[in-house]
């Protein structure tokens, strides 16, 4: 005994005197811990100024990123787009109203008779405003060349999509002078986009606002103000040319796109005429992009909404088929019913245990067979085994009890469903991609068949152009 204990403790001392450091690295191990710490503490400052950095110059890191200054999209272009939408998959037009007044469709409003007065600078110069409205790309109005600050008029009107909710971005209009090089900020204002859609549909629609003093250092005797006119959409937003006269014509009033190309032909920079295509090939041609568009965007929503639907309905049959099989091992041990949950849930684990690893025969009353489990799914009533006195099985749906709304009743041709469907459950990812596998193919067939029609059109245009012009010689 005192032999095996000497040597125990003799391996004991060798293996901590191995685990020991020599005496040179043990007297600078204080000095390695602290150079350690260091480096940490360092990589999560350097980590902190980068995050701070990003930030700080987020338009900056935007525009690296994606060439421009600003993600143009709001959370309310998400519910839109993602609710009343589909997704993008349908234009939205029959929910477009109800949309608009419960603030998540855009109201169109046209900004008209902009004038800006008491600007903070001194001398005439060259001034210009610019308006940003929600994720839209920021507007730029004409400068005004050699105005005194005192009263600018801007004869432009803009046209604006705004959505009457407080979760819309303000309204932000900005007056800036352009220099010989870049332009210098005055002053701005923030409007609320839920100001603005109250008063383009109001009766006094024509208001002066104050307007902020970008140069703090500036010492103005009046604040800035902008008087501008709000309105709904009218003719002039559909308009589309002038004529000589300076008379307004849409295009119903020329009678369509066709008759308007026709009668203003299509110039240069330089006053010349170039040809183009025509507007019954470019409506043949955007038909067929249409079909196809919708094609593609059906077939993708039913790969999405199939799918959906086959897993909640298989979740559903799960349930009610494990249930069932519960209760059906039950009454084959003979139990009394009715049972709870718990005296179900720890009769199932009763047998799972007991005959863990044993080959039991199906049939047996820990392993019930379809046969079995299928006659106790159907009711009583019309044959079946289901117990009298047990409640009936449903199907739980979230939130349904805070409202006292029962759970989905379990049928009998969920028993079936779950237990030959089940086979094919680890195909089913497989299956999902192979779909959309063969939509991609299909949308690229769809696409070469609309570039080969534009080819054939163009070489059919080319051919008649050219015996024109030989009958023309």
């Amino acid at each position: 005994g005192s032999s095996f204990g000497s040597r125990v403790w003799a391996d004991v001392t060798r293996q901590a005197r191995a685990r020991r450091p020599p005496p040179l690295v043990a007297m600078f191990d204080p000095v390695f811990g602290t150079i350690a710490i260091g480096k940490r503490i360092l990589v999560v400052c350097v980590v902190g100024i980068l995050v701070a950095m990003m930030i700080k110059y987020r338009d900056k890191v935007i525009i690296a990123i994606t060439g421009d200054d600003r993600i143009h999209g709001t959370p309310l272009d998400c519910i839109w787009i993602g609710l009343f939408r589909c997704c993008g998959l349908c234009s939205g037009d029959y929910v477009h109203c109800l949309g608009r007044y419960l603030g998540v469709a855009p109201w169109t409003v046209q900004l008209s008779c902009i004038t800006v007065g008491d600007l903070p600078d001194h001398h005439a110069g060259d001034f210009y405003l610019t308006i940003e409205c929600g994720g839209d790309p920021p507007m730029v109005t004409s400068v005004a060349e050699r105005r005194e600050p005192k009263v600018v008029h801007f004869p432009d009107v803009l046209t604006l999509r705004v959505r009457s909710s407080s979760l819309e971005p303000s309204l932000r209009i900005t007056v800036k002078r352009l220099n010989l090089v870049g332009s210098t900020t005055l002053c701005e204002v923030q409007i609320t986009a839920r100001s603005v859609t109250n008063w383009a549909f109001s009766s006094a629609n024509f208001k002066r606002v104050q307007m902020f003093n970008c140069d703090a250092t500036f010492n103005a005797e009046t604040p800035p103000w902008i008087a501008l006119k709000f309105g709904g959409p009218d003719e002039e937003e559909y308009s589309t040319s002038m004529d000589a006269e300076g008379q307004v014509r849409t295009l119903s009033m020329l009678g369509g796109v066709k008759n308007f190309k026709n009668e203003y032909g299509l110039l240069d920079a330089t006053g010349n005429f170039l040809a183009e295509p025509f507007e019954e090939d470019l409506e043949l041609l955007a038909r067929q992009e249409r079909c196809l568009s919708w094609f593609t965007r059906a077939m993708i929503f039913l790969g999405i909404c199939v799918p959906m639907a086959f897993y909640g309905t298989w979740k559903y049959a799960s349930f009610c088929y494990d249930n069932y099989k519960a209760i059906t091992m039950a009454e084959l041990n003979n139990q009394t019913f009715p049972m709870s949950v718990y005296q179900i849930q720890h009769l199932v684990e009763w047998c799972e245990v007991q005959f863990a690893g044993e080959g039991i025969a199906v049939g047996e009353p820990c392993k019930p067979s379809f046969e079995q489990v299928y006659a106790v799914c159907t009711p009583s009533d019309e044959g079946g085994r289901f117990p009298a006195a047990q409640p009936e099985l449903a199907f739980p749906i979230p939130f349904a009890s805070d409202f006292d709304v029962p759970g989905l009743p379990c049928f009998d041709w969920a028993c079936w469903g779950d237990f030959h469907v089940q086979p094919f459950e680890p195909y089913a990812p497989l299956m999902v991609l192979a779909y959309f596998l063969v939509v991609s193919l299909l949308r690229t067939w769809g696409r070469h068949c609309v570039r080969a029609s534009r080819a054939s059109m163009q070489r059919e245009r080319a051919q008649q152009m050219q015996s024109t012009m030989r009958n023309t010689k």
